[in-house]
């Protein structure tokens, strides 16, 4: 069977996924509150472009011909069946093969479109596509010598989540150089909000259980889940969270470019989780239906578990210094 949408069960490799899904795969796996998604692949792009008649020479026009081109027939058909059962609406966003390799951020430079619907998905899609060839993306590449030939981007396509309250949260300071956990924040009609944790505080709090979500203190319920997911990455990390309906949601997580803060363990990353044999294909409704709920959450209770094993291996290595 042609593999058209990707579950995270096979998402796991960034050369075919991109780093951002391949991490969100790995968290998913390791038991972080993440929600459902599928992935058009870095191939799938390939074969846009191929389509599009796409050139690397010619990448002022790129973009244009992405847009003009319509999706292949069965990806759509594939897509529109798999809102059936992420939706009523997906978030899509982007996830570019080998980004951030050079160390240089490069966050807010593709197009990531919220609430999207059957009726809008495939645009959406050819929209992130045609975001690797806007001219900041372009001169992006450009000023850190990647080839426009070995551009491609694989494409989330995540249930939407509708927050009460999100932000980021980084498991550095940026700002002062010291290992803390800075939580920002922000709702609607609001002032944004910014809270910063001591590492050890946080650590302390974990030790020995994983405290359930408190809808009256978010912001440390969200330094507890970016301490997890800088466990599963070992190294510090960016997360984007929300929280809706009285779950904590981590919708997306990626290592902080440059390493700030601090560095990775010395014994290296841990190795990703193995894709599944014959795991790619668009799943069924009898196949997979893990994939469509929200992992390590007891329904209604809003307690999430934030893969206790991850915290307390982070607490024995802290605690052994």
């Amino acid at each position: 069977m042609k593999r058209l949408l990707i579950r995270p069960s096979g998402a796991t490799r960034s050369d075919s996924c991109g780093s951002k899904a391949a991490t969100l795969a790995r968290a998913l796996e390791a038991g972080l509150p993440v929600p459902p998604f599928v992935v058009v692949s870095a191939e799938t792009y390939h074969q846009h472009a191929a389509r599009a008649g796409v050139r690397a020479t010619e990448p002022a026009v790129a973009a244009t011909a992405i847009r003009s081109t319509a999706l292949a027939f069965d990806l759509g058909m594939a897509l529109t069946a798999a809102l059936r059962r992420l939706g009523p609406t997906v978030a899509v966003r982007p996830s570019v093969v080998g980004e951030d390799l050079s160390g240089i951020p490069a966050a807010g430079l593709h197009e990531a479109l919220l609430g999207v619907d059957t009726e809008t998905v495939d645009d959406a899609v050819l929209d992130c596509w045609a975001s690797l060839w806007s001219e900041r993306a372009v001169a992006y590449r450009e000023h850190t010598g990647s080839p426009h030939a070995g551009a491609a981007m694989a494409v989330i396509v995540q249930r939407m989540v509708e927050p009460a309250l999100g932000g980021a949260a980084h498991t550095a300071d940026r700002a002062s150089g010291r290992p803390d956990i800075v939580v920002e924040r922000s709702l609607e009609g609001a002032e944004p909000g910014r809270e910063v944790f001591a590492r050890r505080e946080i650590v302390r709090e974990v030790a020995d259980t994983t405290p359930p979500v408190d809808p009256d203190d978010i912001p440390r319920s969200v330094a507890h889940l970016a301490l997890a997911a800088e466990e599963l990455l070992e190294c510090p990390v960016d997360i984007d969270w929300a929280f809706a309906d009285g779950a904590l949601w981590l919708l997306q997580v990626q290592p902080i470019a440059g390493g700030v803060g601090r560095t990775a363990p010395a014994r290296g990353p841990a190795p990703a989780p193995p894709v599944e044999p014959g795991g790619s294909e668009t799943p069924t409704d009898a196949e997979d239906g893990a994939l469509f709920e929200p992992a390590a959450q007891e329904p209604g209770s809003g307690e999430v578990t934030h893969a206790p094993r991850l915290l307390g291996r982070l607490f024995e290595r802290l605690r052994g210094r």
